[in-house]
């Protein structure tokens, strides 16, 4: 039986978890867990996996999340997952 977003925010550890997109690839299954740690992720990638990706204060810039998640659209990926502190994250939901 194939993992889903869905099954994954249904976990009581990422309850606290904010959806700020994607909502149609929530039964999408995952594939594999990627942790991003390279400054790419297309040549580690190919497709279905769930990525998390740390966010950094110095990296949650406008041109930073635009680049990630074009990458992660072109690799086909289910899920990427910003890990970072509450305030970082209400910054990056305004934008």
């Amino acid at each position: 039986m194939a993992v889903t977003c869905t099954d994954i925010c249904e976990l009581k550890v990422c309850q606290k978890m904010k959806l700020l997109g994607g909502r149609k690839a929530m039964t999408k299954a995952v594939t594999w867990p990627y942790v991003k740690t390279m400054d790419t992720l297309a040549e580690w990638l190919h497709g279905g996996e769930i990525v998390f990706a740390f966010g950094r204060k110095e990296e949650n810039t406008e041109d930073y999340l635009l680049k990630l998640l074009e990458e992660a659209k072109k690799a086909d990926i289910t899920a990427l997952v910003l890990l970072t502190d509450p305030e970082h994250a209400c910054q990056i939901t305004k934008r």
